[in-house]
């Protein structure tokens, strides 16, 4: 087969066309744009705020404060203000306690005399009483060795007077004036005593009050 020379291409002086046959973006026949959509934008982080002084900072605090404060709707004018409810309720509280007391102190001084001559209680202490007595004797009539006794306290008084302590001496005796005179007043009590013991064997359990 024979090539015409029309068909021969020459090397040396063929040259590529200035652009593709290929639209470019914008022209008739060009592919659509892929465009990123922009990245949302965010509001800025604002820090929480801090709570006021007194405050706590949970969110129910102030449904609680509007409770104790009362507050519905209309009165929202006592907002803030729970603490002088409190110590207005508490002052009233101690008011009414104290006039109570009051009152109640008349009463139970009128009523407060005693209606009987308390045997019962005389017969039921008897024992104790008398053991008592007992012991304060044995140790006011001791020698001077024995702590409390009418003996020690003289030998005190005598130890001052040899040492010239004038003032000490007078004090140590007018304490054992007051000693001695315990003697005769336990000793009678315990005489008394002995006669109780003997009407409350007889009459003990129709004793009254």
């Amino acid at each position: 087969m024979e090539s015409s020379t029309s068909d021969v291409v020459d090397l040396e002086t063929f040259e590529l066309p200035a652009r593709l046959d290929v639209p470019r973006r914008g022209e008739p026949g060009a592919r659509p744009e892929r465009l990123c959509p922009d990245p949302p934008v965010r509001p800025p982080v604002r820090p929480p705020a801090r709570p006021a002084a007194g405050s706590t900072g949970f969110p129910q605090e102030a449904s609680v404060r509007s409770v104790v404060a009362g507050e519905t709707g209309r009165d929202s004018e006592w907002k803030g203000r729970p603490m002088r409810i409190n110590r207005a309720a508490a002052a009233v509280g101690v008011l009414a306690l104290a006039g109570a007391f009051l009152a109640a102190g008349p009463a139970q001084a009128a009523g407060g005399a005693p209606k009987g001559d308390g045997a019962k209680a005389v017969c039921k202490r008897l024992p104790k009483t008398q053991e008592r007595i007992d012991k304060a004797l044995d140790r006011l009539n001791g020698d001077a060795t024995v702590s409390g006794s009418v003996a020690r306290l003289q030998q005190r008084v005598d130890n001052a007077h040899k040492a010239g302590h004038a003032e000490i001496e007078k004090y140590l005796n007018d304490r054992l004036t007051f000693r001695r005179s315990l003697l005769p007043t336990l000793q009678t009590r315990k005489a008394d005593l002995a006669a109780v013991a003997g009407w409350c064997a007889k009459n003990a359990p129709a004793a009254g009050k």
